[in-house]
């Protein structure tokens, strides 16, 4: 049997019956101070990851062992395009890590990575998503989870901060729930969504919105009509 798997289980799936949920944020009026570069568009560069022992690639009985952990870079909580940069990055690379290790509860990466984001009405709509079992896990063969910024700067509305961005998921070869493994069409392997990242900097860290970037409506197109990945 293949595998399905809808774009925002991507950040949404769970264990233990709580799904990876995005926390609402405050407002914040302050503008973002200036930045330390004047064009941050392209992939999104991170590498603040902690390792321990030898890396084990995940198989369709077992996830990761020693995954790189990210880590919080040390402007990731600063009110600038950098910090902003560097959340954006740090987001991708825990998806990543989740779907590597089967690590996708509540407490990932110590809740710092559901901290950090907002989908306002979206988390309780996708809660459904979850599992009633404390054991359940997933994990894929080969999760990568990458932003492609696609101006130089964010713009400003407001409170909020938009940045046109693409992000491409891959998973790899199969992917493993509740136990089972489920082989994925080469078709499917790679996928890329468009749309507007949306940030918004309150209790001094930034919170993101992923919900246009992750929706059917705005990429029915770049995603060849497909609802699943």
């Amino acid at each position: 049997m293949s595998a399905s798997v809808s774009r925002r289980f991507l950040f949404t799936g769970a264990v233990g019956g709580a799904s990876i949920l995005f926390l609402s944020a405050c407002s914040s009026g302050a503008s973002v101070v200036a930045a330390e570069r004047t064009d941050y568009s392209g992939e999104v560069s991170f590498d603040s990851f902690r390792r321990e022992g030898e890396y084990t690639a995940p198989t369709r009985t077992e996830p990761a062992k020693n995954a790189p952990v990210p880590t919080l870079p040390h402007n990731v909580n600063e009110h600038t395009v950098a910090g902003l940069y560097s959340t954006i990055g740090f987001i991708a690379a825990s998806v990543t890590y989740a779907y590597q290790t089967g690590d996708t509860g509540r407490n990932l990466l110590d809740g710092e990575y559901h901290k950090r984001l907002d989908t306002g009405s979206q988390s309780s709509s996708d809660s459904s998503d979850s599992s009633d079992s404390s054991d359940y896990k997933i994990w894929s063969e080969a999760p990568d989870i990458r932003f492609t910024l696609k101006d130089p700067m964010p713009t400003r509305e407001g409170d909020t901060y938009l940045w046109p961005a693409m992000m491409t998921a891959n998973l790899g070869s199969f992917l493993v729930s509740a136990g089972r493994a489920r082989e994925i069409p080469a078709e499917r392997r790679e996928q890329k969504y468009e749309g507007t990242i949306k940030a918004r900097y309150s209790d001094g860290v930034w919170r993101l919105n992923l919900d246009e970037l992750l929706s059917d409506d705005t990429n029915s197109r770049s995603s060849g009509g497909s609802k699943t990945i």
